[in-house]
């Protein structure tokens, strides 16, 4: 008699284990995904604003060079 109770509560306790694990499987799952989104979100940003102090620092290196050509061109007029 008392080895078939061992058995019968054995076997429910398979399923209440499994729900758990899985639960604690989606939820590591569910924060490893907001920390990648939040990470990409991030190196997105960071790669946005390099791109715009590159644009910038461009602009500026090509206009003092451009500058730079007109202003030898009027000293050797003079």
């Amino acid at each position: 008699m008392r080895k078939t109770l061992i058995n019968k509560s054995k076997k429910g306790f398979s399923l209440p284990l499994a729900m758990a694990i899985s639960v604690f499987l989606v939820l590591i799952s569910t924060s490893l995904i907001f920390v990648a989104l939040s990470s990409l979100s991030s190196t997105s940003a960071d790669i946005s604003g390099r791109q715009a102090y590159l644009n910038v620092k461009s602009a500026l290196d090509y206009a003092q060079a451009y500058y730079e050509i007109i202003l030898d061109a009027v000293r050797q007029e003079q």
